[in-house]
């Protein structure tokens, strides 16, 4: 990003131009993972109108991810709550959309 006065008016009147800015979504994360009760629980960053696909899978030895729910974005950190069931083990992955 480049910020810059603007030489257009001739004299310091506090304008600025602004070129070539971009922004850039950083990688997706689950955070706070935790287990309450009889339910798993995780929080991530969203941004406000984008939808996110909440995906598992049992085993990583395979690339059978499964559909588990969409969530909205609004721009907070929004909480995801996942029932535990009677697996082993079960791994959780974000994506868009």
């Amino acid at each position: 990003m480049r910020v810059e006065e603007s030489p257009e008016s001739g004299y310091n009147d506090n304008t600025f131009v602004v070129d070539n800015f971009s922004v850039v979504a950083g990688p997706l994360a689950l955070l706070h993972p935790v287990c309450v009760g009889t339910n798993f629980m995780f929080s991530f960053q969203t941004a406000t109108s984008t939808n996110y696909t909440v995906e598992f899978n049992n085993d990583l030895r395979t690339t059978n991810w499964q559909f588990l729910k969409t969530i909205t974005g609004d721009g907070s950190l929004l909480q995801c709550v996942v029932p535990m069931t009677n697996q082993a083990q079960c791994f959780f992955r974000l994506r868009q959309p």
